[in-house]
């Protein structure tokens, strides 16, 4: 396979299993993976952290020298597709999204709203707090 700028191409006569991989999805086959970890401390609250497949172990950088590194002592737990998705935010209390298909899939499910997100190196980030039990009402 040739090299580009944007990483290796096919050659003509490819089939889809020897596409290479890139942005979260088999070229040509229009699988979307995401990377999900659950944390959980033993207290009340279970973190779910996912991102998208082509951002773990990146680091992302804003205009204002601001890093953030897409960990994969985070991220990096299990692999998995789509339909997963809704699966996984459902289990934690507070849900960190890093990519902009994730937060793009959040958003279809009515979970977060698009404009809340900010983008960090061009990819949407977005985090989502589930708060239960107040003690007091907020007046």
């Amino acid at each position: 396979m040739k090299k580009s700028a944007s990483g290796y191409l096919p050659q003509k006569s490819a089939e889809p299993q020897d596409l290479p991989e890139r942005s979260g999805f088999r070229v040509g086959l229009g699988l979307t993976r995401f990377w999900v970890k659950v944390h959980t401390s033993g207290g009340q609250d279970t973190v779910v952290a996912l991102c998208d497949e082509h951002l773990l172990g990146k680091c992302l950088k804003t205009g204002d020298n601001f890093e953030v590194t897409i960990d994969r002592s985070f991220y990096g737990g299990a692999l998995i597709e789509e339909d997963d998705v809704f699966k996984n935010l459902k289990r934690g209390t507070i849900v960190n999204l890093f990519g902009n298909r994730v937060v793009e899939k959040a958003a279809q499910l009515g979970l977060v709203n698009p404009k809340a997100a900010i983008k960090i190196g061009g990819e949407l980030h977005v985090q989502i707090v589930h708060i239960t039990n107040i003690d007091r009402q907020v007046r």
